[in-house]
């Protein structure tokens, strides 16, 4: 199955101390982050490293008619956070890099701000696909995924087993609030996103 790296694999793979998501020091997200990331480190192996350091930066695909790009967060940045409210000339600015790399497309899919959303950027269709492990902070404890139809992209709620899911992470001591946002569908780290999209706005 074809992967594209995330700043997570890119400091897996060189054996980093943080996981790259480019928190800002001393912020929720950048604390949680240290426990969950060193837990991640210690469990991978040599071959894992290995794979992930091998892993592309942008992957293309045709759907029917249409090209579309696969990144992590960004072109210019993997870990770049591009939000549904953030800037046209942002998206502009990745998609023009992309344009200069890999010719035309019509869509771009990515993931890094961890919300699923589509926008229309003058034609080019930006899917964000959210992140499978982590709610929408929408209230609602499933996470999603992205099914592209003829339609366009349709937006799934995926439902599992989440009382398995926070057994598993407090034994394995990973309890700095993520185990809380997979029960509550609030992320334990609002500080990350846009005022207008924290939950009690």
């Amino acid at each position: 199955m074809p992967v594209v790296v995330e700043n997570c694999e890119i400091q897996l793979a060189e054996n980093a101390e943080d996981c790259g998501c480019g928190f800002e020091a001393g912020s929720t997200c950048s604390r949680v982050s240290q426990s969950w990331y060193a837990y991640a480190k210690e469990i991978i192996g040599d071959s894992d490293r290995e794979w992930m350091a091998d892993l592309p930066y942008c992957l293309v695909f045709q759907h029917g008619v249409q090209r579309y790009a696969v990144i992590q967060g960004g072109t210019s940045d993997v870990s770049r956070f591009l939000w549904s409210l953030s800037f046209e000339n942002d998206f502009w600015h990745e998609i023009l890099i992309l344009q200069e790399e890999i010719r035309a497309f019509a869509a771009v899919v990515a993931s890094h701000c961890g919300i699923a959303f589509e926008r229309n950027i003058d034609g080019i269709n930006w899917i964000n696909t959210s992140a499978i492990g982590m709610p929408c902070n929408d209230g609602v404890s499933g996470t999603s995924y992205v099914l592209l139809t003829p339609d366009g992209p349709q937006f799934i709620c995926l439902k599992y087993d989440v009382d398995g899911a926070v057994v598993a992470m407090e034994a394995a001591g990973l309890t700095q609030g993520y185990h809380k946002a997979l029960n509550t569908g609030y992320w334990s780290s609002e500080e990350i996103l846009p005022k207008a999209m924290h939950h009690n706005s």
